[in-house]
């Protein structure tokens, strides 16, 4: 049996949609409800008036269920759902689409959206729609914001967005003349996302009143035009973005008034203030990125530390202490052709000792974006080979004698994109790309002019195309052959040493690529090599979207933001050291993030620093694991984990609970919110915080703050 609420008190006729219905027109009663939403708003736009009031039962409706108000018609019209868990809209075009009516009232129900298609796209001349009581969720496929605003006066209360950010990045646009209000309403990731796009307020004015908003991929409001209010809100943006913007941010020609806001961010070089940009008034905020406080997180996070290169062994070993301090584990990344061997011992007991992973970091330092290379193979008598390249496309191979000298002439102008020449042994070098932004790497043309000079070249000199393969060529000497040295030779040439991480005999497990970029067949050559996992930004052949779409091993490539606690990211106060290790730790935790961090040596993170943000991160208890990245490439396929292994050589996780957001006792939030009006005193759960006086921060009340119901 329905159960319907009326919270609107509407004149016009009642129209009914259930599962059941008998699709009888007029649809005016329970036994004669439409099967379908649409069939009764083409209804009223056909023969209907204004002020109709639409019931919809319990189900999920779709994908022709689209609600298209745009007609006069449409005008006060009420739609009221079974509840936001219980009627569930999921079409596969716009949700709601608005043209020309206004007073539009949605309620009590949930929105679920995909592709290209927005949960409301609202044009000019809508004005005054009321938007209660809704959950709006993004699908997995869902490539665009939530809500496209225009016209005036769009109300939002007591509704939550759950967002997949994609690459157009806001969650919600206001544009041209609009004028909006969310009053405790919530942004927060998708189950299947750990990213939610920020709000982005360019119509003439956009309130928000005790809201929580959660832009960890950027910022959580860009004020770009108009008048933008943030009141009595917990904002969170920039939390872990490698970027020097601020939650909340006002651009030129817009005016921006940030009061009693909590904000969650990451200081960066040259910011002083989280409220950035063009501010009118910056008043009664919790900055420094304190915690808000609330009672239960639904999502874990992991940070994993680590220290690259040969000559950062020294600095390794000093941050080795310091996570044993505090129970935690970390990576050591190593390459191969700059490793000292006089450290070998020392490595072997840093292995047994459990606190660092010892991982490959290649053998040359050379990036892996290149799609081929050439081989210039000298076998020769004279001593001391080596190759260079010059402008117009000519490779030189230069011996101590001369020789063998010889000048290889591809007869190319574009190879002049060629860059990084690296010798793997004395006669054999490999001339490869530099980190092209295209991808492309040496180009066809270029390399069938050199394969076609290669039978004029005099012996002991050859040249040879490389196209990168999975198992030989330059892959297999960066990628393969490392790691069965470091296996092989160098920790286990003296005997067996029983890694302290796995108890088991020490294998060479995950692999960080220099630079951090791959492409899809060097990631693919990481897992042919037996690697658990690779440490990287996105592939610059993968769309740009895919890693925002949750933590995963993604074809052997872990996904996470690529931010460094070193480069430069800190050297703050003791404060904005600490600040900056709590906005991470807060968004890793929050989006659910694997968090590789990286310093090389002291200039970019001092011992100290590390010291402060492990304290920090040691805060915040089981809801943070601060590990190494073969033991999350183990949590991961843990088989009663909540990891789901797609197949591919990836790896899945889809959230099937929301955090708590109520505050706990020890939030800052309690009391410290100011009386925004008596319009604005119902909380999310219908708490009227006029009650006890001293308003919060936030969409959720403190629950002992609640005043005791009366019967």
């Amino acid at each position: 049996m329905l159960a319907y609420v009326l919270g609107v008190l509407c004149t016009g006729t009642t129209y009914y949609v259930a599962k059941d219905g008998s699709n009888v027109a007029p649809y005016s009663s329970r036994r004669e409800a439409a099967t379908n939403l649409k069939i009764v708003v083409d209804y009223i736009r056909s023969v209907g008036g204004p002020g109709s009031t639409i019931y919809i039962g319990p189900g999920e409706w779709g994908p022709t269920d689209q609600m298209y108000f745009d007609h006069g018609n449409h005008s006060g019209t009420t739609v009221i759902g079974a509840g936001r868990t219980s009627t569930i809209i999921a079409p596969a075009s716009h949700a709601i689409y608005g043209d020309v009516a206004d007073d539009v009232v949605v309620c009590d129900l949930s929105l679920i959206v995909g592709g290209a298609s927005y949960a409301l796209y609202k044009r000019n001349g809508c004005d005054g729609w009321v938007i209660r009581d809704l959950d709006i969720v993004s699908r997995p496929d869902h490539q665009t914001g939530l809500l496209r605003l225009r016209g005036n006066h769009t109300d939002f209360t007591r509704c939550r967005f759950f967002h997949t950010a994609t690459d157009e990045g806001c969650a919600a646009y206001l544009s041209s003349d609009s004028a909006t209000t969310f009053a405790y309403c919530l942004f927060a990731p998708a189950p299947h996302s750990s990213w939610v796009g920020y709000v982005v307020c360019a119509g003439d004015q956009a309130n928000f009143i005790n809201c929580d908003i959660f832009g960890f991929a950027a910022y959580g409001i860009i004020a770009s035009r108009g008048t933008t209010n943030v009141m009595n809100t917990i904002v969170a943006g920039s939390g872990i973005q490698y970027s020097g913007d601020a939650p909340v941010k006002g651009e030129m020609g817009a005016t921006l008034s940030v009061c009693n806001c909590l904000l969650m961010w990451n200081i960066w070089d040259g910011d002083a203030d989280p409220v950035g940009g063009t501010v009118a008034t910056d008043l009664n905020n919790i900055k420094m990125s304190t915690v808000p406080g609330f009672r239960r997180h639904a999502r874990k996070g992991y940070i994993l530390p680590c220290v690259d290169d040969s000559t950062s062994f020294n600095y390794a070993r000093s941050v080795e202490p310091l996570l044993a301090k505090y129970g935690m584990r970390g990576t050591y990344y190593l390459t191969k052709c700059s490793w000292d061997n006089r450290n070998a011992e020392a490595l072997r007991s840093m292995v047994a000792g459990g606190t660092m992973e010892v991982g490959c970091h290649a053998y040359s330092h050379s990036p892996l974006i290149c799609t081929s290379a050439v081989l210039v193979d000298y076998q020769g008598s004279d001593t001391g080979p080596t190759v260079d390249f010059t402008p117009g496309g000519i490779i030189q191979l230069r011996t101590v004698e001369g020789t063998d000298n010889h000048d290889i002439d591809t007869g190319n102008s574009n190879c002049d994109t060629v860059g990084e020449i690296v010798a793997l042994s004395g006669i054999k070098h490999w001339v490869i790309t530099k980190a092209l932004t295209d991808g492309i790497g040496l180009r066809d043309a270029c390399l069938a002019s050199s394969m076609a000079i290669q039978a004029a070249m005099p012996a002991p000199c050859t040249i040879a195309l490389d196209t990168c393969g999975y198992h030989a060529g330059f892959f297999k000497n960066e990628i393969t052959d490392p790691k069965k040295w470091m296996t092989d030779s160098l920790i286990n040439g003296n005997g067996d040493i029983i890694d302290g991480q796995t108890g088991k005999t020490y294998v060479c497990r995950t692999f960080a690529p220099p630079f951090g970029p791959q492409t899809v067949a060097s990631r693919q050559a990481c897992i042919d090599a037996g690697y658990l996992l690779s440490r990287g930004s996105p592939p610059i052949d993968v769309a740009r979207r895919a890693p925002m779409k949750g933590v995963a091993l993604v074809d052997g490539d872990l996904y996470g933001i690529r931010f460094f606690w070193g480069y430069g990211c800190l050297n703050g106060t003791e404060a904005q050291v600490r600040s900056s290790a709590r906005a991470l730790a807060y968004g890793a935790i929050e989006a659910g993030l694997a968090v590789p961090v990286l310093a090389h040596n002291t200039d970019e993170m001092t011992l100290q620093e590390w010291e402060w943000c492990l304290d920090e991160c040691s805060k915040f208890g089981d809801d943070l694991v601060i590990t190494s990245h073969q033991l999350f490439a183990d949590t991961i396929r843990a088989p009663e984990g909540p990891w789901t292994d797609n197949g591919d050589g990836t790896y899945s996780r889809v959230y099937d609970d929301w955090s708590d957001y109520h505050l706990a006792a020890s939030s800052p939030c309690i009391d410290t919110g100011f009386n925004v009006g008596r319009g604005y005193a119902l909380d999310f759960d219908g708490v009227d915080q006029d009650a006890w006086g001293q308003w919060e921060i936030g969409a959720f009340v403190h629950e002992e703050d609640m005043p005791a119901l009366v019967d």
